[in-house]
């Protein structure tokens, strides 16, 4: 974490028909295990429209965090939350600035592989699973690499691509 580090994301409740979606923030220093989180403030509630939500972490400056949102709705129906991102410095994206040219990413399901086309020369691609868990990285030096995902059990998954410039982005596949 930086000097002035955010939590950001975004939530909604699918709809507000059975009440509206119910959730917990919370933090931890040392490690993941449930009795080292503290909340951050109180139960929230995700409106039926898309909400972008700011937590200012600055008690936890330069030092090494995890989070965890957990829902805790009884009775309602879906809760959505989308582009969590944890940010080091105010201002900063913790992943980097992401450039008006964004890269194509495809997984062809005929051969298992997964095609980027960045339009400027790579330094590497890192694969997440769905639970942000790091799988791989491969190093790329060309503007556009092919990575075998045939090994990959189906699912979404996510990947960190980095240009030789150091512009970073974001990408989610899926692998049938």
């Amino acid at each position: 974490m930086g000097e002035k580090p955010e939590l950001r994301f975004r939530v909604k409740s699918q709809t507000d028909k059975y009440g509206l979606e119910e959730y917990n923030v919370y933090v931890s220093t040392t490690d993941t295990a449930e009795t080292s989180f503290t909340r951050l403030g109180d139960t929230r509630r995700a409106p039926a429209e898309w909400e972008d939500v700011v937590i200012d972490l600055a008690d936890y400056k330069n030092q090494s965090v995890h989070v965890a949102i957990q829902c805790v709705s009884k009775g309602q129906f879906i809760f959505q939350i989308d582009d969590i991102e944890v940010v080091k410095d105010a201002g900063e994206s913790a992943v980097g600035a992401v450039d008006a040219r964004p890269c194509v990413l495809f997984v062809d399901p005929a051969s298992g592989t997964l095609h980027i086309h960045a339009g400027e020369t790579l330094r590497e691609v890192a694969l997440f699973d769905a639970g942000g868990r790091w799988l791989t990285t491969v190093a790329a030096s060309a503007d556009q690499c092919t990575i075998d995902v045939s090994y990959l059990p189906a699912g979404v998954y996510a990947c960190r691509i980095t240009t030789a410039t150091g512009r970073t982005e974001l990408g989610k596949f899926a692998v049938r």
